[in-house]
């Protein structure tokens, strides 16, 4: 019944629903956005009172269908995109690696201000020599830029107060 307003095969639905569960919360987002408009644009096409859940759906699977194979187009090998095709992509790229876990490690780096303070005032460690420390002490393992980033940021607060 949604093939009928999707007009998008059950073989190309299943494998584009797949590789939505596998996607971050960012592009899920993008997707969902992108199924309201789909959403609109269907309800106007649509003469006849229809379902609106069935809308819903069908809305759903075009623009996961339409995100993933723009996923896709950026991995091919002979791309023949106009520039009005490429700013999308990018834009998915960039959510698509987007890092998610850099808010639970500035958190546990919160966690162990002090120490990483410590290290770096009294001990006259490196940030490197931290991230060596944290990954041995505590098996906790972070990037050397990441704990400069989150040093400059908590030490420019507290000199402020």
């Amino acid at each position: 019944m949604i093939a009928k307003y999707s007009n998008i095969s059950r073989a190309n639905v299943a494998k584009s629903l797949r590789w939505f569960s596998r996607q971050n919360n960012a592009l899920k987002l993008e997707i969902f956005k992108s199924q309201k408009q789909y959403f609109y644009k269907l309800k106007n096409i649509i003469e006849h009172e229809a379902d609106l859940t069935l809308l819903t759906a069908a809305a759903f699977e075009i623009a996961c269908f339409e995100i993933y194979q723009l996923t896709l187009a950026q991995n091919k090998k002979n791309k023949i995109l106009t520039l009005k095709g490429v700013k999308p992509i990018t834009k998915l790229r960039a959510k698509q690696v987007k890092q998610p876990n850099l808010a639970a490690k500035w958190e546990k780096l919160l966690n162990l201000k002090n120490v990483v303070t410590q290290l770096i005032e009294q001990e006259s460690f490196s940030y490197r020599q931290v991230s060596t420390y944290l990954l041995r002490v505590h098996k906790f393992k972070v990037s050397h830029t990441l704990i400069s980033k989150f040093y400059k940021n908590t030490t420019k607060g507290d000199k402020n107060v």
